[in-house]
């Protein structure tokens, strides 16, 4: 396989390799690797962070017009600023949005529904409106123990002197743990984004990293100190370091096996479920 370690390292890229070595080989191979494929979700995904940026941005929101209502404008704008994959910074036009959704009809639909996604988020109790952001939806690159670690972060606010908050949007359901910590144990996102901002903000003793669900309205929150830091930043590095090492790339059976797109190619696919049969018959729905 034309194999290419990764010269830097994103959350996502470190979650897979935990979650499959094997598929995250697949993922950097020029070869190999499957072009990216838009989704409604992901469409709806990207127009809500537009929009959120635009919201939190004091430039484009002043603080006196940051309201559930100033939303509406926002997310029609963004909507209409997708930008289409693999097309640089080119928008959707109207007909390759029709085309993605189904139809105008469904377009309009998944607009509504977002529309109000967002409405319902910015008027939770959870939902700071009068938060200082210092960086939106920005790319950052840093240099941690020799490797550059590399991401998007959704938003980083200033809470004082001393302290900044490091969140991160979700728009997909809410997940069965119930605390940052309970989520750390699969998930390198959190403690990727603190590295980074710890080392672009150094002034911050204190690090808030949280995950903020836009469909509930939902908070998931913990504040981490230095010490806390360097050892988030410490398992970071560890799972670069393993990736660096690694020579097998065997394949980790887990229970996303039947969506892989590799499975076709996979090693251990005779032991991993396939994935439902889309000819399932339907179940018969009670007559009450």
């Amino acid at each position: 396989m034309a194999y290419r370690p990764p010269r830097k390292y994103h959350p996502s890229a470190l979650n897979l390799y935990r979650q499959c070595a094997f598929r995250f080989r697949c993922e950097h191979d020029e070869e190999l690797r499957v072009p990216f494929a838009d989704s409604e979700a992901a469409f709806v995904g990207r127009a809500a962070h537009l929009a959120l940026r635009w919201f939190f941005d004091l430039a484009i929101t002043p603080m006196p017009e940051r309201r559930p209502e100033a939303m509406e404008t926002l997310l029609r704008r963004a909507w209409a600023r997708v930008p289409r994959p693999q097309a640089g910074d080119l928008p959707y036009d109207a007909a390759g949005r029709r085309a993605l959704f189904g139809s105008a009809e469904q377009e309009r639909a998944q607009g509504l529904a977002t529309l109000a996604m967002l409405r319902s988020f910015l008027s939770s109790p959870e939902v700071d409106l009068a938060a200082v952001p210092i960086a939106l939806e920005a790319w950052h690159e840093v240099r941690v123990g020799g490797r550059i670690l590399a991401g998007r972060i959704d938003r980083i606010d200033r809470l004082s002197d001393t302290a900044i908050a490091v969140w991160d949007y979700k728009t997909g359901r809410l997940p069965s743990a119930h605390s940052v910590e309970e989520l750390l144990a699969e998930d390198l996102q959190l403690s990727t984004y603190a590295a980074i901002a710890a080392k672009l903000y150094p002034f911050a003793e204190t690090v808030r990293v949280g995950l903020l669900f836009l469909r509930h309205g939902r908070a998931l929150a913990a504040e981490w100190d230095r010490a806390r830091l360097e050892r988030e930043q410490a398992r970071v590095l560890e799972v670069a370091a393993a990736i660096e090492a690694e020579e097998q790339f065997a394949p980790r059976p887990n229970p996303l096996c039947p969506w892989c797109p590799y499975r076709p190619i996979c090693p251990a696919r005779e032991h991993t479920p396939a994935a439902p049969s889309p000819d399932a018959p339907a179940p018969e729905e009670v007559d009450w």
